[in-house]
């Protein structure tokens, strides 16, 4: 019989939680460190229903990638038999993790491309782990700026903040009091018109305009 898992939200960046306390805590470790990474990661059961997406896999949720119910699918509906069935293997019997095209399969050299293996986890549950075979280019603060009509010192805590950094750790590193950070992102939230930070990057990360801040300077 299946253990039993509480699945949080997408929105929630909460990962498969186990009933027994051991395996909450490795959720909730492995969802943090997840959610830290700079590249697009989604956890999903064998049959392709989406458990975890951090802040970098959501914004391909509407791009590349779509949900229909609560299975992902591609946006080239050409492309999803090819990712439904790297999941199954990765998730089935002796998991098996391997690179796809899950976007303008026509222009491979164009495409998104994902590697999917295999996530081991406590109990019977199986499941697989989607990522982005490539981060994305660093974000020009200049652009952001630019993007979203920001001040710089709003571009360069938002940036710090897509990145996975706390306020507390920008504040630090750009050499100002937690309270000035503090002031910035409520200017943020006012722009974004959001009131959680979570939100706040999954808006920014969303939006067409951060597509133009991570184009290079010379495109």
């Amino acid at each position: 019989m299946a253990t039993a898992y509480s699945v949080r939200s997408p929105r929630s960046a909460g990962l498969l939680m186990t009933p027994d306390s051991g395996g909450a805590l490795v959720g909730s470790a492995l969802s943090q460190a997840l959610g830290h990474a700079r590249i697009a990661v989604l956890v999903t059961d064998h049959l392709g229903r989406l458990q975890f997406a951090n802040h970098y896999g959501e914004a391909l949720i509407g791009a590349e990638l779509r949900l229909v119910g609560d299975r992902l699918t591609t946006a080239d509906e050409r492309a999803t038999p090819v990712l439904r069935h790297a999941i199954a293997a990765a998730a089935g019997p002796g998991g098996r993790a391997q690179e796809v095209l899950v976007d303008t399969i026509e222009e491979a050299s164009h495409a998104l491309r994902m590697v999917v293996a295999p996530l081991d986890w406590p109990g019977d549950q199986r499941l697989a782990m989607l990522m982005a075979a490539e981060g994305p280019p660093p974000l020009d603060c200049r652009r952001l700026q630019s993007a979203f009509d920001l001040t710089p010192a709003e571009a360069r805590l938002l940036s710090g903040l897509i990145d996975g950094h706390r306020v507390a750790d920008l504040a630090a590193r750009l050499g100002i009091k937690q309270t000035t950070a503090k002031t910035h992102l409520r200017q943020l939230f006012l722009k974004f018109g959001e009131s959680r930070q979570a939100d706040l990057v999954r808006r920014a990360l969303t939006d067409p305009a951060l597509r133009l801040a991570l184009e290079p300077a010379n495109a």
